[in-house]
C-alpha cells in the first residue's frame, strides 16, 4: 500500500499507544502456535514490495516494487532464497497489482501512473516481453484479476469514478473498459470467483463499496455500500468455494467485512483491537476456514481469522524492521504465507500457517506391488465426536452379534442425531463359512449385516458398516459387533468406530439382495428428494455386499445423482461371486446448488455378467465445510512404507478443530500372497487403521475403506 504523510503519522500514534498498552499489561497478545520462520532483506534499490504472485506449481514467488522504474523480484520459495530479478522500461513505475496466467507461464504487472501500464513478463526466461499503455484517464492500477482460462485479465483503476478495463493477453490487447457510477471510485481491491462468472471490486469510498460485476458480457451487477467506517477496501480474499469473500478496510482499528456472494449480501464484520489497523495485505489457507491478514503494527503483525464465524483467533507479531505490510502470497500446500514490507529495502518474511497435510496411503508387504485405484478421500469439519480403535486382531465362534473393543457410551438429548461409522478387517478360519460386522445400540442392530464370505486368513476382507441414529434422550453403548456362521471363527482387525453429531440426514436401506445385467450404472436404492439451497453441502456414503454371478466379471458400485450421473469413485470389485462376497463403500462430497434432487446407490456388471447387492444401505448427511480428493484411476506403489497417493487435503486449522476423515479405494497386490494396506496419515503420521488386505490381485480386487477423527491440537 501506499503511505499518505498524515496516514503514517496515524500509523505511528497507534503504534505507540499498542506498546503503552502492551507495557502496562492491558493489551497481551496470546501465545501463537502459527510462527514467523525467517526472512530476506532485498538488495538496495529493491524497495516497497507493493504486489506478489506465486506461479501455480508453488516453487517461485515473484514481488514487484513501488520504485521508478519497477522491478520484479524473483524468490526460490523452497529455498527461501533471491535468485534473480528484473528491471522494467522507463515509465513502467510502481507494480501495483499483478496477475498469474493458470499455467505459469507469464505475469502481468500494472503500474500506478498516468496513464497505467500493463506490463507482461516471460517466468520461464523472467524477461520483459512487452507492454500496453491504457487510454487517457486509466490511471493507477490499483487491483487485478485474471479469468481461470488465462484469456483475460481486469485491472481497476484508482480513478473517480472508478474504471476496469479488459485486457486480452494473448496478444496484450485493450479490449475495453467499464466505467462505473459517479460515486464508486479507486477501486483498491478485487477477487473473482472460482468459476469466473463474477469479478468483485472494492472502492476507496467512505464507507467502502462492493461492486459487483457480470465477465461474460462485462456488466456492473450489482453494489453493495457497507456500514459506518468500513471505508476504503485495501484487500480481499474470496473462499475456495465461492461462497464468501472478506474485505479489509484502511481503518482504525481494521475491520474485516464478511459478503455472501450467493444473493450477494453484507453478512458482518469483525472489528479488530485497537492498534490493529489497516488489515492489508491477505490470505486464505486452500482449505478456506483461516484468512490471514498484515496489520499496520510495529513491528508489523499477522492477525488470524476464522471464517466461519469471522472471529479474530490470534495475532503473530514479527520482528523490528518488519513494518508496513503490504503485499502476501500463500503457497499451494497452504503450509506458508510470505508477506512483503513496504520498506526500504523491501524484505519478504517467510511465516508457517496452522495447515496439516491429509493423505490417502498405500504399502505393500515385502516384494510385492500394491495398487490403489478409484482412491477418494475427504474431510469434514465437525463438533462433537467421538471414537474407539483401531485395535488389532479379535476372534469369536458366536453366531450372534457380539462386541468387538469398540465401544462410545454417549448421553443423548431428545433431537441428537448421530453418524456412525465402522471398519474392520474381516475373515474367517474357514473360508467358506461367512463373517459379519455390524454396528449395534444397546446390543441391537441398527446398521445392515456387512456380510463376507471366502475371507480367510491370507484372503482377508475390508469391511465398513454405516448408520444414522436418533434414539431420543438417554445414555446408549454403541458398538461394532461381529460374528460368524456356525462352525467357524470369525476374526477382526483393525477395527474401529466414530460418530458425530449431526444435523440434516436422510437414510435409506439396509435392504436385501438386488441383481442387474445391465453394463450401466443401474439404481438400486434412492434416497428421498432432498431440496437444497445455493452453498448447501452434503456427506454421502453408501455400503453393500457385492458379487457376481462370474467371479471373472468385474461389478461396482457407486453413488449418483438426478441429473449428473455418477459423482463417487466407480467402487470396481472382481472376484466376487456367491460363495466370495465382496463389502464395498462408496463416498462422496456434492454442493450442486439450490435446486431438489435424488440421490441412489447405483450398480452394474461388467459384460456377460449378473451383479449382485445386498445389505445395500445409503445416507446424506448436510454439513457445512468439507474437502474432499479424487477418484483417481490406478496407482502402484512397491514401498513397505505408507506412501501417498494422488489424494491430499491441506486443512487449516486451530486447536480444538474437529473432523472426520474418510477414504476408499480399490486395492490389489502383484502377487496376491502378499498384504497390500491403506490408510489416512496426517503429515506423515497414520491416524486411520491400517486397512490391510491380502488374497487380492489384478483379477480379485478388494474394495478397502478407512476412516479416522482428527482433533487439532
Amino acid at each position: 500500500m501506499r503511505f499518505s504523510t498524515a496516514l503514517k503519522t496515524i500509523l505511528l500514534i497507534l503504534a505507540l499507544t499498542l506498546a503503552t498498552l502492551a507495557y502496562l499489561g492491558i493489551l497481551v497478545e496470546p501465545v501463537v502456535a502459527f510462527s514467523r520462520v525467517s526472512s530476506i532483506t532485498l538488495p538496495s534499490g529493491e524497495d516497497k514490495l507493493e504486489s506478489a504472485i506465486i506461479d501455480p506449481s508453488g516453487q517461485y514467488a515473484y514481488f514487484g516494487t513501488w520504485t521508478a522504474p519497477g522491478k520484479v523480484v524473483k524468490i526460490n520459495l523452497s529455498t527461501f532464497t533471491r535468485v534473480n530479478f528484473t528491471t522494467l522500461n522507463t515509465g513502467e513505475d510502481n507494480l501495483a497489482s499483478a496477475v498469474i496466467d493458470p499455467s505459469g507461464q507469464y505475469a502481468y504487472f500494472g503500474t500506478y501512473t498516468d496513464p497505467g501500464i500493463v506490463v507482461k513478463i516471460n517466468l520461464s526466461t523472467f524477461t520483459r516481453v512487452g507492454s500496453r499503455q491504457l487510454n487517457t484517464g486509466e490511471n493507477q492500477l490499483r487491483s487485478a484479476v485474471i479469468d481461470p482460462t488465462g484469456q483475460y485479465a481486469y485491472f481497476g483503476v484508482g480513478t473517480t469514478p472508478g474504471k476496469i478495463v479488459k485486457v486480452r493477453l494473448s496478444d496484450l490487447t485493450r479490449v475495453t473498459a467499464l466505467s462505473l457510477q459517479p460515486a464508486e471510485e479507486g477501486l483498491y481491491s478485487a477477487v473473482i470467483d472460482p468459476t469466473g462468472q463474477y469479478a468483485y471490486f472494492g472502492t476507496d469510498n467512505i464507507p467502502g463499496i462492493i461492486v459487483k460485476i457480470r465477465l461474460s458480457d462485462f456488466t456492473r451487477v450489482d453494489s453493495i455500500t457497507l456500514e459506518s467506517f468500513e471505508d476504503c477496501l485495501e484487500s480481499a480474499v474470496i473462499d475456495p468455494s465461492g461462497q464468501y469473500a472478506y474485505f479489509g478496510t484502511r481503518t482504525g482499528p481494521g475491520r474485516i467485512i464478511k459478503v455472501r456472494l450467493s444473493d450477494f449480501t453484507r453478512v458482518k464484520a469483525l472489528t479488530l483491537p485497537p492498534g490493529e489497523i489497516v488489515p492489508n495485505p491477505a490470505v486464505i489457507d486452500p482449505s478456506g476456514q483461516y484468512a490471514y491478514f498484515g496489520v499496520g503494527t510495529t513491528p508489523g503483525r499477522i492477525v488470524k481469522v476464522r471464517l466461519s464465524d469471522l472471529t479474530r483467533v490470534k495475532g503473530l507479531t514479527l520482528q523490528s524492521g518488519e513494518i508496513s505490510l503490504a503485499s502476501a502470497v500463500v503457497d499451494l500446500s497452504g503450509q506458508y504465507a510470505y508477506f512483503g514490507t513496504w520498506t526500504i529495502p523491501g524484505k519478504v518474511v517467510k511465516v508457517s500457517l496452522d495447515v496439516s497435510r491429509l493423505t490417502l496411503d498405500s504399502k505393500t508387504d515385502p516384494t510385492g506391488q500394491a495398487w490403489a485405484s478409484g482412491t477418494y478421500l475427504l474431510g469434514a469439519a465437525v463438533n462433537d465426536t467421538w471414537s474407539s480403535g483401531p485395535t488389532g486382531d479379535q476372534s469369536i465362534t458366536s453366531s450372534s452379534f457380539t462386541p468387538t473393543a469398540e465401544s462410545l457410551t454417549l448421553p443423548l438429548s431428545s433431537s441428537d442425531k448421530l453418524l456412525l461409522i465402522a471398519t474392520s478387517q474381516l475373515w474367517n478360519d474357514y473360508a467358506s463359512i461367512g463373517s459379519s460386522i455390524c454396528i449395534s445400540r444397546n446390543g441391537a442392530r441398527i446398521s445392515g449385516d456387512m456380510f463376507a464370505v471366502g475371507a480367510s486368513p491370507s484372503h482377508r476382507h475390508l469391511a465398513t458398516a454405516i448408520a444414522l441414529d436418533t434414539p431420543g434422550t438417554g445414555t446408549y453403548t454403541y458398538t461394532l459387533d461381529f460374528k460368524t456362521d456356525p462352525g467357524g471363527r470369525a476374526w477382526a482387525s483393525g477395527t474401529y468406530l466414530l460418530a458425530t453429531k449431526i444435523s440434516y440426514s436422510w437414510s435409506n436401506g439396509p435392504y436385501g439382495d438386488d441383481s442387474t445385467t445391465s453394463t450401466t450404472f443401474t439404481l438400486s436404492l434412492a434416497l428421498p428428494p432432498i431440496t437444497l439451497a445455493s452453498g448447501d453441502k452434503l456427506l454421502l456414503i453408501a455400503t453393500s455386499q457385492l458379487w457376481n454371478d462370474y467371479p471373472s466379471i468385474g461389478s461396482s458400485i457407486c453413488i449418483s445423482r438426478s441429473g449428473a450421473g455418477r459423482i463417487s469413485g466407480d467402487m470396481f470389485s472382481v472376484g466376487a461371486s456367491p460363495s466370495h462376497r465382496h463389502l464395498a463403500t462408496a463416498i462422496a462430497i456434492d454442493s450442486p446448488g439450490a435446486g431438489t434432487y435424488t440421490y441412489a446407490l447405483g450398480f452394474k456388471t461388467d459384460p456377460g455378467g449378473k451383479a449382485w447387492v445386498s445389505g445395500r444401505y445409503i445416507l446424506a448427511v448436510k454439513i457445512s465445510h468439507s474437502w474432499s480428493s479424487g477418484p483417481t484411476g490406478d496407482q502402484s506403489n512397491p514401498s513397505t512404507s505408507f506412501t501417498p497417493t494422488a489424494e491430499k487435503l491441506n486443512l487449516g486449522f486451530e486447536s480444538g478443530d474437529k473432523f472426520l476423515l474418510i477414504a476408499t479405494s480399490q486395492l490389489w497386490n502383484d502377487n496376491p500372497s502378499i498384504g497390500s494396506s491403506i490408510c489416512i496419515s496426517r503429515d506423515g503420521t497414520r491416524v486411520s487403521g491400517d486397512m490391510f488386505a491380502v488374497g487380492a490381485s489384478m483379477n480379485h480386487r478388494h474394495l478397502a475403506t478407512a476412516i479416522a477423527i482428527w482433533q487439532a491440537t
